[in-house]
C-alpha cells in the first residue's frame, strides 16, 4: 500500500461505490415511474400507471390485493396478491430505496401507522351476521388487527364482530371491526367500536412487545 502505483492498480479492480449508488438511485426512480400498470376493475381497465401510482393507492385503499393488474411482461391478468413487485417486503423494500430520488413525496405515498402492532397468537371467534368462524390472530394493535381465515370472502369496509380470547397478555374483549386488506388468507381488521379498557391493555402490551423486540 505504501507503493503508489500499486496502490492505483489495486483500486481499480474495485467499482466505485458511490457511482454504484448512484446508479441503483436511478434505477430505482426509473422502475417507480415508468408507466406500465393496468388495473381491471369492473370489466374496464385503467392505466397505465407507475409502481410508485400503484403503491399509493394500495396504501390508500383505493386499489385492493384481491384487484387484477397486467403489464408487458406478464402472461395474463394477475391478482396483486400473487405479484412479488406489491409484497408486504418488497413494498417496505421500496419505502427505504425511494427515499432518497423521492424524498418529498415519501410521506404522501407511505402512510405511518397511527397505532403499534404487536405479534399476538390467540383464537379470535368472528361473526359477519350469517356465520361464525374461529381463527387466530396474527398481530393486534389499539386500532386494529390481522387474522388468518382459509376458504372465506369478505369485502373490503365490511363489518366484522369479533371475541378475542387471549388470556394472560390481555383481557378477553369484543370489538366491531370493518375489513380494510387481505393478502391470500390473511385478512386486516380495523377497530370500530372498542372499549376503552380492551383498548388501554392492547396499547400497552403493543408498547411493550416494541420495547422487547
Amino acid at each position: 500500500m505504501e507503493h503508489s502505483l500499486f496502490t492505483h492498480e489495486f483500486n481499480k479492480s474495485f467499482s466505485d461505490p458511490l457511482k454504484r449508488i448512484a446508479t441503483n438511485v436511478e434505477i430505482v426512480k426509473d422502475d417507480l415511474q415508468k408507466r406500465q400498470w393496468f388495473v381491471l376493475k369492473e370489466n374496464a381497465n385503467y392505466g397505465p400507471f407507475s409502481k410508485m401510482e400503484m403503491i399509493q393507492m394500495l396504501q390508500g385503499k383505493t386499489l385492493f390485493e384481491y384487484d387484477f393488474v397486467w403489464k408487458e411482461s406478464l402472461e395474463s391478468w394477475k391478482k396483486i396478491s400473487d405479484i412479488s413487485e406489491f409484497s408486504t417486503e418488497n413494498i417496505r423494500d421500496v419505502h427505504v430505496l425511494a427515499r432518497e430520488p423521492f424524498e418529498q413525496d415519501i410521506n404522501k405515498i407511505f402512510f405511518r401507522r397511527k397505532y403499534v402492532r404487536a405479534k399476538m397468537e390467540t383464537r379470535i371467534i368472528i361473526h359477519d351476521n350469517k356465520k361464525v368462524y374461529n381463527s387466530m390472530s396474527v398481530e393486534i394493535g389499539a386500532g386494529g388487527a390481522s387474522f388468518n381465515l382459509e376458504n372465506v370472502v369478505f369485502m373490503m369496509g365490511q363489518q366484522l364482530y369479533l371475541h378475542f380470547s387471549p388470556g394472560e397478555e390481555l383481557p378477553q374483549f369484543n370489538v366491531i371491526s370493518k375489513v380494510v386488506s387481505q393478502r391470500g388468507t390473511l385478512f386486516g381488521v380495523q377497530f370500530i367500536n372498542i372499549s376503552g379498557v380492551a383498548k388501554s391493555f392492547i396499547a400497552k402490551y403493543a408498547e411493550e412487545y416494541k420495547n422487547i423486540a
